[in-house]
């Protein structure tokens, strides 16, 4: 980028600059790959194909960038062009495996509050976690990760799947009884 200045800039202005200058979308690649790419390798769990996702999701994003909806988050925008993409790839590959790589990040923080929790412990917790998640339907994993890992909220989620935000809830109830029971059958 050619001496571009990104900060203080809302996602929605970038992608108006974008439009006139494609230095600027390099803003939101800086902003959006990590989040993207832990996204990815969330519901992908192959390294291999991370990069090729991602490149393909940010050139859809940048080819797209005129039919991006004003009404809407540009984080839910790039995130639903990330979910096509990726229902594409694992309905085309079959691979629908899970390796959450945060997750122990993820556990950390969720057990904050207990000094008692030994690195063993939480690498236990971690790899349950993955195997319970191995074991729900690609729907289930999807609006959990996006609920939980990316702290996505209902009206976010329901802008990246294309479903009302009650059917969200329905849905994130239904994936957390899920995993609840499958959970409870291992203890």
């Amino acid at each position: 980028m050619a001496n571009i200045d990104c900060r203080g800039k809302t996602d929605e202005e970038l992608v108006a600059l974008s439009l006139n200058n494609s230095d600027f979308f390099g803003c939101l690649v800086e902003r959006y790959e990590p989040p993207l790419r832990r996204y990815c390798r969330r519901l992908v769990g192959r390294r291999d194909d991370e990069d090729d996702l991602l490149q393909d999701i940010l050139l859809k994003c940048y080819l797209n960038l005129n039919d991006f909806d004003q009404n809407l988050k540009f984080s839910s925008w790039i995130y639903r062009i990330a979910h096509n993409r990726l229902v594409d790839y694992l309905r085309s590959s079959r691979h629908s495996e899970f390796y959450g790589e945060e997750a122990e990040k993820f556990l950390k923080n969720f057990n904050s509050g207990e000094n008692s929790s030994s690195l063993a412990e939480l690498r236990e917790a971690k790899e349950f976690v993955e195997k319970t998640l191995y074991q729900l339907d690609a729907k289930s994993q999807e609006i959990l990760i996006l609920r939980f890992f990316e702290d996505k909220s209902y009206e976010e989620i329901s802008d990246i799947l294309k479903i009302p935000p009650g059917t969200v809830a329905a849905r994130l109830n239904r994936a957390k009884n899920k995993f609840k029971k499958i959970a409870n059958q291992k203890t």
